[in-house]
């Protein structure tokens, strides 16, 4: 997770690479209040700072990053927006 001015970012790998599926990684943002973006300045942001491998192929926009009691983020929850994704 990384977080420039404003935006929490989650890359998470939603992929499978057994079976001869291939992997598909994606970006879940939250905007903080106040802070404006789309997907192709993150897209170009993320270019500068990763690994091409590691770019995400899709970025889901979230109102928030669900999180548990201690703060975390909750990978299991993002689960049910990886079909908003497809």
């Amino acid at each position: 997770m990384f977080q420039p001015n404003g935006i929490s970012l989650h890359v998470e790998d939603h992929g499978r690479q057994a079976g001869g599926l291939a992997t598909r990684m994606l970006a879940f943002v939250a905007l903080r209040d106040g802070c404006v973006t789309n997907e192709d300045e993150l897209r170009e942001h993320a270019r500068r700072r990763l690994a091409d491998l590691k770019l995400p192929d899709k970025i889901v926009f979230l109102e928030k990053l669900p999180k548990g009691i201690s703060g975390k983020i909750q990978r299991t929850a993002l689960k049910e927006f990886e079909i908003v994704a497809a």
